[in-house]
């Protein structure tokens, strides 16, 4: 009988290899965790930035392309105060242009001068970039994407 109380008491407390793990294993095991999501998610949110910013590029890029069309079609582009909605809804029954405007990568309006002081021959397009504001050097113009 001795034996078998002995047995039990081996089954319920378990040898050293079969304990589970402590606190403090269990702390470091998670310091080590958010020190690699870190590293990471600052790498993955410099991309978002960069990918943003070739959002902007690309999107500039086809308004200027519709821009060219419309001034073959209409012998000018559109003025300052028609905006870039003339290309959704031209003169007379042509047909759009672009069938909407995008709004930037930070879900606002592309602003639209013409005549362009950057594009002495065209127009200039341009986002404020993250911040919305005109300044601050985080701005993009189709000046910038001309290659």
């Amino acid at each position: 009988m001795n034996r078998s109380l002995q047995s039990r008491r081996r089954f319920v407390a378990g040898s050293a290899s079969e304990r589970g793990m402590t606190l403090v294993e269990i702390m470091v095991v998670l310091a080590i965790i958010g020190l690699v999501v870190g590293v990471v998610g600052v790498q993955i949110f410099g991309r978002l930035q960069e990918a943003q910013v070739k959002t902007a590029q690309t999107q500039m890029k086809q308004i200027n392309e519709a821009l060219d069309l419309y001034r073959l079609s209409q012998r000018s582009y559109p003025t300052t105060a028609e905006g870039l909605a003339a290309l959704v809804t031209p003169h007379g029954n042509a047909q759009p242009f672009m069938s909407r405007i995008p709004k930037d990568p930070w879900d606002n309006d592309y602003v639209y001068i013409s005549p362009g002081s950057h594009n002495q021959n065209g127009v200039d397009i341009m986002s404020y970039g993250p911040d919305g504001v005109q300044g601050g050097g985080d701005d993009i113009g189709n000046w910038d994407t001309k290659q």
